[in-house]
């Protein structure tokens, strides 16, 4: 009698009786009954059987327009609104910028190690997070010049061999024996080291520290508009000036042949050599 006055009060409730967990007890409770729903003896199973609502769409996030730069992007972007946009990173596309920034570089402990972050990263052609990277048993002395192994990169790990140069100041072979022999230490140490105003190394070196250095060395020799990559796409510039073919660049800084950013510091220097105005009477 318990359980027909209970099927009773569910019928006189029929919006109890909809819900999945009552409809179990409006079937006849005699021996034919059949088994309770899956749900109420598995409680883990219920989602098979009562799936989860399915999410919104996901909405793309509005940014605001700002004022529009010369490059025709937002002057604001993440930079605060009315900011002025960011500028490429201007090529040492001359060895006379090498060697000024090479000479505005202190003798302090600082200075040795700003000059040889200068120049080996010039010669390597190296990626900010490459240089970070280093550590002291990477950079190798043969007496052909410097082997540095990058252990991880763009494309993964890369070996690079940098001849050494014909003057003091923009010799990387020499600039990385005075560092080293300033600062010896372990071989699993880094290999460039940060050092605070009293002259104390303070540990590795980040990609973003390398940026900076970069740069406030290049504004030591009253150049602006120099960064980590300059040191990328100096080596570029310079090197096909220079005559070098295009497969021994991609090699030396890691690019694939048709690579996209190498080809346009390569029509960089091309467009006056190859200028369909040169040569004709004018």
């Amino acid at each position: 009698m318990a359980n027909l006055g209970r099927v009773l009060r569910l019928r006189r409730a029929p919006h109890r009786a909809r819900h999945p967990r009552h409809a179990h007890r409006l079937r006849p409770l005699g021996l034919d009954a059949g088994p309770r729903p899956l749900h109420h003896r598995h409680p883990a199973r219920r989602h098979r059987h009562h799936p989860r609502r399915p999410r919104p769409p996901h909405r793309p996030r509005r940014h605001r327009r700002g004022p529009q730069g010369p490059q025709g992007r937002t002057a604001a972007g993440c930079r605060g609104r009315g900011a002025e946009p960011r500028t490429r990173a201007s090529p040492r596309d001359h060895p006379a910028a090498t060697s000024r920034v090479s000479e505005a570089c202190p003798d302090s402990l600082a200075g040795l190690r700003d000059r040889a972050l200068l120049l080996v990263g010039f010669g390597m052609a190296a990626r900010r997070h490459e240089l970070s990277g280093l550590r002291a048993a990477d950079v190798t002395r043969h007496p052909e010049g410097l082997q540095v192994r990058t252990r991880f990169g763009k494309k993964g790990g890369r070996t690079v061999t940098i001849n050494p140069g014909r003057h003091e100041l923009t010799d990387p072979l020499r600039a990385w024996a005075e560092w080293r022999t300033a600062v010896p230490g372990n071989p699993t140490d880094p290999a460039l080291q940060r050092v605070d105003r009293w002259g104390c190394l303070r540990g590795g070196m980040t990609d973003h520290a390398v940026n900076e250095r970069v740069t406030v060395c290049a504004e030591r020799a009253d150049l602006e508009g120099l960064t980590g990559h300059s040191l990328r796409a100096g080596l570029a510039t310079v090197s096909r000036r220079a005559g070098k073919p295009l497969e021994v660049i991609a090699d030396q800084g890691g690019w694939t042949r048709n690579s996209a950013a190498l080809m346009g510091y390569i029509r960089s220097v091309d467009q006056w050599v190859d200028n369909a105005t040169a040569d004709i009477g004018l």
